[in-house]
């Protein structure tokens, strides 16, 4: 629809002057509800999630592709497949959530649904300068404009910038990769922080790009997500995924211009249990390090220089009980590093990204 028909609802958003798709608005209060979803998953409440979600499925069937109009700023043949794909895709997601009496399977298939909501996301970014619905999404609320009023040094016109994946060649998923996102306003001439964002077990980095995207285009921060090379990051040995993690950083460093002194290293689960692994080593770079619902596994002290930690948890966190969180924290204070425990009363084994402002005020107050 157009925004001169009169069946059009007046909480639609705009693309350049004329009134989007209604099917665009559906599927962005769709990924805002899977957000809500996501944030308070736990293996036994997946039917009242299901619940929560199933709603959307009439929504999304009804405007799938017969309401996207033809003809139109931004709705051309490529933005009319990316909001049917979408809007498949996000109904494949919810019928993922449906309840089953195998809990591990409900946990292997909200894995699943969150891939594809990934992919939703991945799929719709492009069209940021197309819809503002879509640009509004992928920003922190009452951001100041800064990705639109950018503009990148002639010298920089030859380094990627957006959202770009290294080592995929052969496998959308391959073990080892590197997904990234660099503000389409980068300037070689100016150093930008770097956050190294580190997935949960039997996920992939491409995947959790997306939890620290709105944070780095809105503030200004080049992303990393790399991913393990094997199933979960290599815990029990962590020099094998530390090294190559080291690697990536000084390969980013070649192409974009990386602040050193302000890297901060972030994970959830297995990635929060790997970063906290990797502080403990001689030859850890990271100096601030930000683990979300993680552990800290018995391990010998390497004798490393302690850093500095912010550690996010649950207090109902059913994967590793607050109680090692606390025990992590201490013992971390006792050997010297500088540790702040932030408990999320409401939170179970999920990824709070309301902390996420948090965590980079304590990481760099300049981008507060």
């Amino acid at each position: 629809m157009h925004g001169d028909d009169d069946g059009q609802k007046g909480s639609a958003m705009k693309i350049k002057g004329e009134t989007e798709p209604d099917v665009c608005s559906s599927i962005i209060d769709a990924l805002r509800v899977f957000e809500k979803a996501f944030r308070r998953f736990h293996p036994l409440g997946i039917p009242r999630l299901h619940e929560m979600l199933s709603s959307l499925i009439d929504t999304l069937e009804i405007q799938d592709k017969g309401s996207i109009p033809d003809h139109g700023p931004g709705t051309d043949k490529d933005f009319r497949s990316a909001l049917t794909d979408s809007a498949d895709l996000i109904i494949e997601a919810i019928h993922l959530f449906e309840p089953t009496d195998d809990i591990q399977r409900g946990m292997m298939n909200s894995l699943k649904a969150h891939r594809k909501i990934c992919r939703v996301q991945e799929i719709l970014y492009p069209f940021c300068r197309v819809s503002a619905g879509i640009d509004s999404f992928f920003l922190e609320q009452g951001c100041n404009g800064r990705v639109l009023s950018g503009s990148a040094d002639g010298d920089g016109k030859d380094r990627p910038v957006g959202v770009f994946h290294k080592g995929l060649d052969s496998d959308p998923y391959a073990r080892g990769a590197l997904s990234m996102y660099v503000p389409e306003y980068y300037r070689p001439s100016v150093s930008m922080p770097l956050v190294v964002a580190l997935h949960g077990g039997f996920s992939h980095g491409r995947d959790f790009l997306w939890t620290w995207m709105r944070e780095a285009r809105s503030r200004g921060f080049i992303l990393a997500a790399p991913t393990s090379l094997g199933a979960t990051w290599s815990i029990s040995n962590p020099k094998a995924d530390l090294e190559k993690l080291i690697c990536h950083v000084h390969d980013i460093d070649k192409q974009h211009h990386i602040d050193w002194g302000r890297i901060l290293l972030t994970g959830i689960s297995d990635g929060a249990t790997f970063a906290l692994a990797c502080s403990l080593q001689q030859k850890n770079i990271f100096r601030k390090i930000a683990p979300v619902a993680g552990v800290l596994v018995p391990s010998e002290y390497k004798g490393a220089e302690p850093c500095s930690i912010f550690w996010v948890h649950g207090a109902q966190d059913w994967m590793f009980p607050m109680e090692r969180a606390v025990r992590g924290c201490t013992y971390l204070k006792n050997t010297g590093f500088e540790v702040k425990l932030c408990i999320v009363k409401d939170l179970a084994h999920a990824y709070p990204r309301e902390k996420n402002a948090a965590i980079l005020e304590w990481f760099d107050p300049s981008l507060g």
